[in-house]
């Protein structure tokens, strides 16, 4: 969402001069969300413009949270500080990045923060001039999700009248199973409403095809989503 008066709210921890806004990826879980913040203008002594920021994003990856920044000019410029938060406000530094310290081309740079913990991944870039005054970028966050411990496995696949369906954590009660056709409808429902490390589902009335096994809490969050084939 555009924030209306290019005015940041304060409780996305944003703050500094605005000069547009820039795109901040959010990556988790293999889902992807777009939110858009300020970058400040930094200004230093005489109104030289030290640095000219174009974007500051974050991205999950399977290595780690990857950040990327991207400046315009840069005037007397020592080095970027890359910070981290757990929690938005306490921070804490990651890594120095130096810089050209003066260039009137497009920089960019990159810090891969190897980090798999789940939780809430707050980061900014400090830009540090060569006289020791300093300006922020805005925030980043990235979310990582907690991975669903519910490891469930279907077995047979194909399968021939009866599909095993196995749990190694029982999903929280109740929750429910869908033979789902690639056009999206519902032909096959059951409701668990009792604890068991297995289910049998009795397929034998499905006509031979392709089909996915859909099951979710009582909430409709999807716990697992996998092909079948019905022989």
């Amino acid at each position: 969402a555009f924030f209306e008066n290019n005015v940041a709210p304060s409780r996305y921890g944003i703050k500094g001069v605005n000069t547009g806004f820039d795109r901040v990826i959010l990556t988790y879980q293999g889902k992807l969300d777009t939110i858009y913040v300020q970058v400040p203008l930094s200004i230093g002594p005489g109104g030289v413009i030290p640095v000219r920021w174009v974007s500051f994003k974050g991205n999950r990856t399977s290595a780690g949270n990857q950040l990327t920044w991207t400046t315009a000019t840069e005037e007397n410029n020592s080095h970027y500080e890359v910070e981290h938060s757990g929690n938005g406000s306490t921070y804490t530094k990651l890594a120095t990045v130096n810089s050209p310290g003066n260039s009137s081309n497009l920089q960019t740079y990159q810090y891969l923060h190897g980090i798999a913990a789940p939780g809430n991944h707050y980061y900014r870039i400090k830009q540090v001039d060569r006289d020791g005054n300093y300006t922020y970028t805005g925030v980043v966050l990235i979310k990582i999700l907690e991975k669903n411990s519910n490891s469930i496995t279907i077995y047979p696949n194909p399968a021939k009248n009866t599909v095993f369906i196995g749990f190694e954590n029982t999903p929280p009660l109740p929750y429910t199973i869908q033979m789902v056709s690639p056009l999206g409808q519902v032909l096959l429902t059951k409701t668990i409403t009792q604890a068991s490390n297995q289910e049998d589902l009795d397929i034998s009335k499905l006509p031979k095809g392709l089909y996915y096994l859909h099951i979710a809490d009582d909430k409709k969050r999807m716990l697992f989503n996998n092909k079948i084939v019905v022989q």
